[in-house]
């Protein structure tokens, strides 16, 4: 039997429509397997190659946010990355060939507003 590249989704809800804005985050643990509600910021830790869907919820679309890509965090090594029909999400990929901790922003707009703002998720809501 072929083992096959697991998929974790994590939903992300945007509060707010400016540079002010804030990110949570609810998703399952694959290495704990604590589920988490809102979270202020996401463990992204995993064992083993990993796909990892970040969507957005039904809140901050109305809202007219969108997610244009992710860009790495000072020295980190970038992930791949494949955007989400109507950018309401984006795809990674963690090959998890390294122990390289893959640090990145996620790139919003509010399609609104025009408001731009990027989050770390690992960090939660430290302006960028």
């Amino acid at each position: 039997m072929q083992l096959t590249t697991p998929q974790r989704t994590i939903t992300i809800s945007l509060l707010g429509t400016d540079q002010d804005t804030q990110a949570f985050y609810s998703y399952l643990s694959p290495v704990t397997g604590q589920s988490y509600i809102d979270a202020p910021l996401c463990d992204l830790l995993v064992n083993q190659p990993v796909y990892c869907l970040f969507v957005l919820d039904y809140a901050s679309t109305m809202s007219g946010w969108t997610i244009v890509d992710t860009s790495p965090y000072g020295r980190s090594p970038a992930l791949e990355q494949t955007p989400g029909a109507l950018n309401l999400s984006v795809l990674t990929y963690n090959p998890h060939t390294t122990t390289d901790t893959y640090r990145f922003y996620i790139n919003y707009l509010n399609t609104i507003t025009g408001t731009t703002v990027s989050i770390d998720p690992q960090e939660g809501n430290i302006p960028r």
